[in-house]
């Protein structure tokens, strides 16, 4: 029996939206449909197209989503990446599914992006995903939420650059300004933060990687205020920072703000063991209390509040 009539038993399927698989290539992977009993029988094969008319039909049978095997994610992230904001925004798609995307999509550009040099072309991806991270956030109030349940707390460079993104970009909607600019902004120097340790092992004795990726990122063109913002992300208010012991007025304000988020995630995902969320905030408090910014300290708890 073929698999294209076959029920096909796998183990790991991933439910997706319609939104974003509509496109003229070709699809690289098969689409399955989960029928009535929970089996997933095969809807287009890899090397079929998949158009706005096929989608549309499927919703008016009413049907919202398709499935894909586990060793097909990848190549479904790849295939929605220049749709991503449109599925993020589409709210006929759970809010929970939209980050699950979200998270699958950023996962995927920002791990090829820490795994070598930086090159343009990557830099050019992240911003795409955090623009449409950001249109989602400013849009929703729910989303910071969601986006976080998504994220994971594996401790890589990439997925720490990920997680502290989030995190920023929340930051800067309570704090600094709800524009589209700011939020997209405080996003990419919460993602690019560590960019200088890139290629090096030196830990946290490596007090001059916030320069040297500063340096990397105006290389590539990158805006005043994240570059800053980057050069600044060790600084406190207090002046303890480094590796210039600048004060609040002398440091990117910006920078103090990815700082703090950086500092978070860090405690966060080394806590010990039978530690909570408010646990972890209650320490950053106690011993951050005049290294940070107390509009962000705020704001960082009421994040997790909502």
């Amino acid at each position: 029996m073929g698999e294209d009539t076959a029920q096909i038993a796998v183990a790991a399927w991933t439910a997706v939206p319609l939104h974003g698989l509509a496109d003229d290539r070709p699809l690289p992977f098969p689409l399955f449909l989960c029928t009535g009993d929970d089996a997933h029988v095969l809807y287009r094969k890899a090397g079929d197209s998949v158009d706005a008319a096929h989608l549309g039909r499927l919703r008016a049978e009413g049907v919202d989503r398709l499935f894909v095997r586990g060793d097909d994610l990848p190549a479904y992230y790849a295939r929605i990446e220049s749709a991503l904001q449109d599925v993020l925004l589409d709210k006929a798609v759970p809010l929970a599914d939209r980050a699950d995307v979200l998270h699958g999509v950023a996962r995927q550009v920002v791990n090829e992006l820490f795994s070598s040099p930086i090159e343009r072309v990557g830099l050019r991806r992240a911003q795409r995903v955090i623009t449409a991270t950001g249109a989602l956030l400013l849009r929703e109030t729910k989303a910071f939420a969601a986006v976080r349940a998504a994220l994971d707390s594996q401790p890589e460079l990439a997925a720490h650059g990920l997680r502290t993104s989030m995190l920023a970009m929340g930051l800067a909607r309570a704090v600094l300004s709800a524009d589209a600019a700011t939020v997209g902004e405080a996003g990419l120097a919460g993602l690019l933060h560590d960019v200088g340790r890139i290629g090096a092992d030196l830990g946290d004795s490596d007090v001059g990687h916030a320069a040297r990726g500063a340096a990397m990122l105006q290389k590539h063109g990158l805006s005043v205020t994240v570059v800053a913002a980057v050069r600044d992300h060790h600084e406190r208010v207090d002046g303890s920072g480094k590796p210039n012991g600048l004060r609040a007025a002398a440091a990117s304000e910006l920078g103090l703000l990815v700082g703090l988020a950086d500092v978070f995630d860090d405690l966060y995902t080394h806590r010990p063991a039978g530690a909570t969320l408010f646990d972890v905030l209650r320490v950053l408090a106690t011993t951050g209390r005049e290294r940070f910014d107390e509009r962000c300290a705020q704001a960082l708890v009421q994040l997790f509040r909502r």
